[in-house]
């Protein structure tokens, strides 16, 4: 699969870092010239932020992926940020065990992809633990969608690193170390959360896969706009409920200090 990142060159460079008679100034920039290549995309316009569609679940629900893509258009938002887990994978098929059958139910869930997401954006992803279901079964199924929907950039499995303006931001599903950012985007806990304290923003499902441990109004499906005004960055959270989409926080301060 191809990927934005050129990972030969990080390799080579983490290699170095090995090396326990390298200077803390040789380290540092060792480190910089990482951070060069890590975030080699840059945006310089709004954004919005999404996760956990979990495509070909019985929780997927593109009523809201629909609706959400529409208020993007209506707000002039054409970069869309998912940090993983786009498609369910084999979840809900654990006792089938025949690579065939597992291999037309992954297929089926690239085919609604391709006939219901919304285009017109440019969507930049990192695949989820359930997206490597697919992967580990047959990574050319995931090929064909980054190869056939030019609007899906890959930026990585688990883990992405892009620019928005001259912020740092890192795209991370579950764990995994990463190089230090200015923000750290979360998927798979289905939850929004932003502590003051923190630089990690969680981001909510996209899906009716509602964590039932979360009872109040950040458990809902929903997705963030992020914007930025002189040098002012702040987001807007929007959620569905009841068949409604409502704005629960408005304009919140991006970039708490750590």
């Amino acid at each position: 699969m191809k990927e934005i990142v050129n990972q030969k060159a990080i390799d080579e460079l983490n290699s170095q870092l090995s090396n326990p008679a390298m200077t803390r100034q040789k380290r540092k920039k060792i480190l910089n010239e990482m951070k060069k290549l890590l975030f080699l995309v840059s945006i310089n316009e709004p954004i919005a932020l999404i996760s956990d569609t979990h495509i070909g679940s019985k929780n997927d629900n593109f009523e809201y992926i629909k609706r959400a893509y529409d208020f993007f258009n209506q707000k002039g938002i054409k970069k869309v940020l998912h940090t993983g887990d786009l498609f369910d994978g084999l979840c809900e098929y654990q006792n089938i065990y025949e690579i065939s059958k597992k291999e037309v139910i992954c297929q089926k869930q690239i085919d609604k992809l391709f006939k219901e997401y919304p285009k017109g954006f440019e969507n930049f992803i990192i695949l989820g633990n359930h997206d490597e279901d697919i992967l580990r079964l047959d990574e050319t199924l995931i090929d064909t969608l980054f190869m056939n929907r030019e609007d899906f950039i890959f930026l990585g499995t688990n883990m992405g690193y892009l620019k928005w303006y001259e912020k740092t931001i890192v795209m991370k599903h579950q764990k995994g170390d990463s190089v230090s950012s200015d923000l750290i985007l979360k998927g798979h806990a289905h939850f929004f959360s932003y502590p003051e304290v923190k630089t990690i923003l969680r981001l909510p499902t996209l899906s009716d896969n509602h964590p039932i441990k979360v009872s109040n109004r950040y458990g809902l499906p929903g997705f963030l706009v992020c914007e930025k005004e002189v040098n002012n960055y702040w987001f807007d959270y929007y959620v569905f409920q009841g068949g409604n989409l409502q704005r629960v926080l408005k304009q919140q301060t991006l970039f708490h200090k750590s």
